[in-house]
């Protein structure tokens, strides 16, 4: 889906790669990481893009440079959505994807309900092409997904207009997958974790 934005559109039968997920925990780790990265791309490797925190926007030209198609941000606050559109409506012709983690389903990096945010900025993320905006918190069977696939959520729930989310990351679904490598003791304490009651 972000691929389309991109000036040189990769052929649909090489859309292969990888999205390397950075989120900055370790700033002086991340200075010799970073450009070690950019020559990985330079070297062939199939680096399509990478997964930034919000502070690190300062480095998309290095990223274009090295021949980068998208930067994705990782937002678990409303405010993080609100800098995530300012760093696009900055670079309108470099693909931007939003990564939304609610804390309610598995976004263990937020505290905030998953809707709100998205309620208070969904049109000014849609104002920007340039943004696709992807659902991340705890989603993994289709009927959890359509809804918000389609927008119907916020037409159901909220009696608004559709809100549909562009595509949705999985985390513990494809850990506990059969060809997944992780422990099996792992994959069945996740696959027993009780979760927590929906609250209003």
């Amino acid at each position: 889906m972000p691929l389309r934005f991109a000036k040189n559109p990769i052929p649909h039968s090489q859309l292969v790669g990888i999205t390397l997920n950075s989120l900055y925990m370790n700033p002086r780790q991340f200075r010799f990481q970073f450009p070690l990265w950019q020559e990985m791309r330079k070297e062939g490797l199939p680096i399509e893009g990478f997964s930034l925190p919000q502070k690190a926007a300062e480095i998309i030209a290095r990223l274009r440079d090295a021949g980068i198609c998208h930067v994705a941000f990782k937002a678990w606050r409303t405010g993080g959505i609100r800098q995530v559109v300012n760093i696009a409506k900055a670079n309108p012709d470099f693909p931007v994807i939003l990564q939304w983690t609610g804390g309610r389903a598995g976004g263990h990096l937020s505290f905030e309900d998953f809707h709100a945010p998205i309620l208070a900025t969904y049109a000014s993320i849609r104002l920007l092409p340039n943004i696709s905006l992807i659902a991340d918190s705890g989603f993994g069977a289709a009927e959890d997904v359509w809804p918000y696939l389609t927008g119907d959520w916020s037409v159901e729930k909220y009696q608004l207009q559709p809100m549909p989310f562009d595509a949705f990351l999985f985390a513990s679904r494809v850990m506990v997958a059969k060809e997944a490598y992780t422990s099996p003791i792992v994959k069945d304490l996740i696959a027993k974790a009780p979760g927590v009651a929906d609250e209003e």
